[in-house]
């Protein structure tokens, strides 16, 4: 029984390995919102040449790992 009503399936059906890479995906974004908010909270203290410099290296490791995910075909549901 689960949140009041009863289960289907059985209980030991193993999800996709989609499934997984998703959730990983969704860890690393989640992990460079918070690096980008507290960047954000500090810009006054990092001036605008050092929050200039925090937001393109932030860009730039999103965009890294965004490349390296579309590489490996993680976005691709048909397979």
């Amino acid at each position: 029984m689960e949140c009041g009503t009863l289960g289907s399936g059985s209980p030991t059906n193993r999800l996709s390995v989609k499934y997984y890479l998703v959730a990983m995906i969704f860890i690393l974004f989640d992990v460079e919102v918070v690096f980008i908010y507290s960047v954000a909270f500090k810009a006054v203290k990092l001036g605008w040449y050092g929050y200039f410099v925090m937001v393109f290296l932030f860009g730039g490791l999103w965009l890294q790992a965004l490349i390296y995910i579309w590489k490996r075909g993680v976005p691709n549901w048909n397979e």
